[in-house]
Protein backbone atom coordinates (compact mmCIF):
# COMPACT_ATOMS: atom_id res chain seq x y z
CA UNK A 1 0.00 0.00 0.00
CA UNK A 2 1.45 3.60 -0.86
CA UNK A 3 -0.32 6.35 0.58
CA UNK A 4 0.71 9.83 -0.88
CA UNK A 5 -0.22 13.56 -2.09
CA UNK A 6 0.17 14.76 -5.55
CA UNK A 7 -1.82 17.17 -7.65
CA UNK A 8 -1.66 14.94 -10.79
CA UNK A 9 -0.88 11.61 -11.88
CA UNK A 10 0.59 10.37 -14.69
CA UNK A 11 -2.50 8.18 -16.83
CA UNK A 12 0.30 5.55 -17.19
CA UNK A 13 0.23 5.10 -13.20
CA UNK A 14 -3.42 4.96 -13.14
CA UNK A 15 -3.59 2.71 -16.36
CA UNK A 16 -5.53 -0.35 -14.43
CA UNK A 17 -5.14 -2.46 -18.01
CA UNK A 18 -1.08 -2.03 -17.55
CA UNK A 19 0.64 -5.56 -17.79
CA UNK A 20 3.02 -4.77 -14.91
CA UNK A 21 0.50 -3.63 -12.17
CA UNK A 22 -2.77 -3.22 -11.49
CA UNK A 23 -1.90 0.24 -11.21
CA UNK A 24 -3.06 2.72 -8.61
CA UNK A 25 -5.98 3.84 -7.10
CA UNK A 26 -6.81 7.38 -7.22
CA UNK A 27 -8.74 8.19 -4.04
CA UNK A 28 -9.86 12.19 -3.05
CA UNK A 29 -10.01 12.79 0.55
CA UNK A 30 -13.03 15.53 1.28
CA UNK A 31 -12.28 18.20 3.12
CA UNK A 32 -12.74 18.52 7.32
CA UNK A 33 -16.23 19.12 8.41
CA UNK A 34 -16.98 21.06 11.28
CA UNK A 35 -18.45 17.56 12.03
CA UNK A 36 -15.13 15.52 12.07
CA UNK A 37 -13.65 18.46 14.19
CA UNK A 38 -16.43 17.29 16.70
CA UNK A 39 -14.92 13.86 16.74
CA UNK A 40 -11.62 15.06 18.02
CA UNK A 41 -12.53 18.24 20.02
CA UNK A 42 -14.47 19.02 22.71
CA UNK A 43 -15.45 22.47 24.35
CA UNK A 44 -13.00 25.09 24.03
CA UNK A 45 -10.58 23.34 22.30
CA UNK A 46 -13.75 22.30 19.41
CA UNK A 47 -14.29 26.49 18.92
CA UNK A 48 -10.73 27.30 18.90
CA UNK A 49 -10.11 24.24 16.33
CA UNK A 50 -13.40 25.34 14.30
CA UNK A 51 -12.10 29.48 14.83
CA UNK A 52 -8.60 28.23 12.86
CA UNK A 53 -10.23 25.85 10.15
CA UNK A 54 -12.05 28.93 9.14
CA UNK A 55 -8.41 30.70 8.23
CA UNK A 56 -6.61 27.16 7.16
CA UNK A 57 -6.87 24.70 4.29
CA UNK A 58 -9.77 21.77 5.48
CA UNK A 59 -6.91 19.04 5.54
CA UNK A 60 -5.90 16.91 7.62
CA UNK A 61 -2.62 18.30 7.99
CA UNK A 62 -4.39 21.53 8.96
CA UNK A 63 -6.14 19.43 11.89
CA UNK A 64 -2.80 18.14 13.10
CA UNK A 65 -1.27 21.90 13.10
CA UNK A 66 -4.14 22.80 14.87
CA UNK A 67 -4.27 20.19 17.58
CA UNK A 68 -0.53 21.30 17.89
CA UNK A 69 -1.17 24.77 18.61
CA UNK A 70 -3.99 23.94 21.64
CA UNK A 71 -1.73 21.46 23.16
CA UNK A 72 0.93 24.05 23.13
CA UNK A 73 -0.79 26.81 23.68
CA UNK A 74 -2.98 27.66 26.46
CA UNK A 75 -4.53 30.93 25.21
CA UNK A 76 -6.66 31.86 22.43
CA UNK A 77 -5.99 34.92 21.25
CA UNK A 78 -2.09 34.10 20.12
CA UNK A 79 -4.24 31.02 17.80
CA UNK A 80 -4.34 33.07 14.21
CA UNK A 81 -0.51 34.04 14.86
CA UNK A 82 0.42 30.88 15.36
CA UNK A 83 -1.32 29.21 12.52
CA UNK A 84 0.08 31.87 10.29
CA UNK A 85 3.96 30.88 11.32
CA UNK A 86 3.25 27.25 9.99
CA UNK A 87 2.21 28.91 6.35
CA UNK A 88 4.09 32.01 6.33
CA UNK A 89 7.53 30.33 4.59
CA UNK A 90 4.68 29.32 1.58
CA UNK A 91 3.10 32.27 1.45
CA UNK A 92 6.41 34.14 1.45
CA UNK A 93 7.57 31.88 -1.43
CA UNK A 94 4.26 32.49 -3.63
CA UNK A 95 4.63 36.03 -2.91
CA UNK A 96 8.32 36.37 -3.51
CA UNK A 97 8.09 34.43 -6.98
CA UNK A 98 5.05 36.82 -8.61
CA UNK A 99 5.77 39.69 -11.11
CA UNK A 100 6.06 42.95 -9.03
CA UNK A 101 2.67 43.83 -10.73
CA UNK A 102 1.06 40.39 -9.09
CA UNK A 103 2.39 41.76 -5.56
CA UNK A 104 0.58 45.55 -5.69
CA UNK A 105 -2.40 43.70 -6.63
CA UNK A 106 -2.38 41.59 -3.66
CA UNK A 107 -1.42 44.12 -1.55
CA UNK A 108 -4.15 46.10 -2.03
CA UNK A 109 -6.70 43.10 -1.57
CA UNK A 110 -5.17 41.57 1.15
CA UNK A 111 -5.28 44.96 3.20
CA UNK A 112 -9.06 45.45 2.25
CA UNK A 113 -11.65 44.39 4.53
CA UNK A 114 -14.02 44.15 1.65
CA UNK A 115 -13.87 42.05 -1.58
CA UNK A 116 -12.95 45.47 -4.36
CA UNK A 117 -13.82 46.47 -7.52
CA UNK A 118 -11.52 47.04 -10.46
CA UNK A 119 -11.72 50.88 -10.05
CA UNK A 120 -10.62 51.02 -6.38
CA UNK A 121 -7.70 48.14 -6.95
CA UNK A 122 -6.65 50.89 -9.59
CA UNK A 123 -6.97 53.49 -7.61
CA UNK A 124 -4.63 51.94 -5.08
CA UNK A 125 -2.06 50.29 -6.64
CA UNK A 126 -1.89 53.20 -9.40
CA UNK A 127 -1.86 50.56 -12.75
CA UNK A 128 -3.40 51.56 -15.81
CA UNK A 129 -6.98 49.36 -16.51
CA UNK A 130 -4.61 47.05 -19.47
CA UNK A 131 -2.31 45.98 -17.28
CA UNK A 132 -4.51 45.29 -14.08
CA UNK A 133 -6.83 43.72 -16.20
CA UNK A 134 -4.40 41.33 -17.41
CA UNK A 135 -2.44 40.88 -14.04
CA UNK A 136 -5.70 39.52 -12.01
CA UNK A 137 -6.44 37.44 -14.63
CA UNK A 138 -3.66 35.83 -14.31
CA UNK A 139 -4.15 35.77 -10.33
CA UNK A 140 -6.97 34.20 -10.83
CA UNK A 141 -6.29 31.71 -12.71
CA UNK A 142 -3.35 31.04 -10.05
CA UNK A 143 -6.27 30.63 -7.70
CA UNK A 144 -4.75 33.32 -5.78
CA UNK A 145 -7.56 35.84 -5.79
CA UNK A 146 -11.37 34.86 -6.62
CA UNK A 147 -13.61 37.03 -8.99
CA UNK A 148 -17.46 37.83 -7.85
CA UNK A 149 -19.21 37.97 -11.08
CA UNK A 150 -22.55 38.30 -9.35
CA UNK A 151 -23.14 41.83 -9.75
CA UNK A 152 -23.93 43.03 -13.35
CA UNK A 153 -20.51 45.00 -15.39
CA UNK A 154 -18.77 45.14 -11.41
CA UNK A 155 -16.65 42.16 -11.02
CA UNK A 156 -15.55 41.88 -7.33
CA UNK A 157 -12.35 40.85 -6.55
CA UNK A 158 -10.66 39.38 -2.56
CA UNK A 159 -7.62 37.04 -1.90
CA UNK A 160 -9.06 33.48 -2.23
CA UNK A 161 -7.32 32.11 0.59
CA UNK A 162 -7.56 33.90 4.22
CA UNK A 163 -4.58 32.94 5.88
CA UNK A 164 -2.81 34.15 3.08
CA UNK A 165 -5.16 37.50 3.06
CA UNK A 166 -4.02 37.54 6.88
CA UNK A 167 -0.22 37.43 6.05
CA UNK A 168 -0.71 40.03 2.86
CA UNK A 169 -2.39 42.12 6.02
CA UNK A 170 0.40 41.58 8.29
CA UNK A 171 3.15 42.27 5.87
CA UNK A 172 1.84 45.56 5.09
CA UNK A 173 2.09 47.16 8.07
Amino acid sequence: MLIATASSLWPALTDYKAPFFEGLMTLYLPSITAEDLSKIFQGESLTRAAGMLELAPPTIQSVGIIAQIIETIPDSEEDNQKLLSFFSSLYKMIYDSLPEYSQRILNVLGTADHKMTMPEIRALSALPSNVLTSYLKILSKKGLIKCDKSAVKRTLYAVKDPLFRLWLNQIAK
